[in-house]
């Protein structure tokens, strides 16, 4: 509170008259725009803000390439939020800091169990399915050849050749080419597959944690320096 004047007092023949200025309880200097406070709690919080901004600018761009998944989607909403806030001021960037905080831990957590499950996709299921598939594959080509060896001693029955050895044979074909091109791809491009997404997550990641980080020591510096409402 502003201190009050002190009272007058007049005499005036046998009565005395005081005259007092009430005074309301003025607000706080922090929170008025432009005052010297202000600018040198903005100033004080300039590069934890920043480098807020950087980790956050990081995050979104990694985002973007998940943001159908849970996690992309919580780092993009993480990140945007520091964005948008950063180009008021950095008080404003602290204050979006600490909804930032909270969502770049839970995108870091949901980064890591879909780095897990790649990783263990990658290395105790792809090497044991591949041969599984090689020799599928082998014994669907053995079974066609045998059926087209088998079709040209087929007794002349029309139902029987008309109906349903073509359409046994169309069935077959279609599984043996179907396998022929899932081979090819699990064998050249499945690994380049399993690798980008391995360091998809695993950069979403550490950029989630490193804004979780930057979030956290700004708003204890703004909460130091005596910012309101941190």
């Amino acid at each position: 509170a502003l201190p009050a004047r002190p009272a007058k007092m007049e005499a005036k023949g046998e009565k005395v008259v005081v005259v007092a200025n009430i005074v309301d309880e003025a607000p706080s200097k922090l929170a008025v725009a432009g005052s010297p406070e202000l600018a040198a709690l903005n100033n004080g919080l300039t590069n934890e803000a920043n480098a807020l901004k950087g980790a956050a600018t990081l995050l979104f761009c990694l985002s973007l390439f998940q943001v159908f998944t849970l996690h992309g989607f919580l780092g993009l909403v993480a990140s945007a939020l520091v964005l948008l806030y950063s180009e008021r001021s950095p008080l404003g960037t602290a204050h979006a800091a600490r909804f930032t905080h909270s969502l770049s831990v839970a995108t870091a957590i949901f980064s890591a169990g879909a780095l897990a499950a790649a990783m263990i996709v990658s290395v105790a299921v792809v090497p044991d399915a591949l041969p599984e598939m090689v020799a599928a594959c082998e014994e669907a080509q053995a079974e066609k050849a045998a059926w087209a060896a088998a079709q040209e001693v087929e007794p002349d029955a029309r139902f029987h050749a008309i109906y349903v050895m073509p359409a046994a044979r169309r069935l077959h074909q279609v599984a043996v080419e179907n396998c022929d091109a899932v081979l090819e791809y699990a064998s050249s491009a499945l690994p380049l597959v399993l690798f980008f997404n391995i360091l998809m997550q695993g950069s979403l990641m550490l950029a989630a944690t490193s804004c979780a980080k930057h979030a956290a020591l700004l708003m204890m510096k703004a909460q130091s320096l005596g910012a309101p409402a941190i």
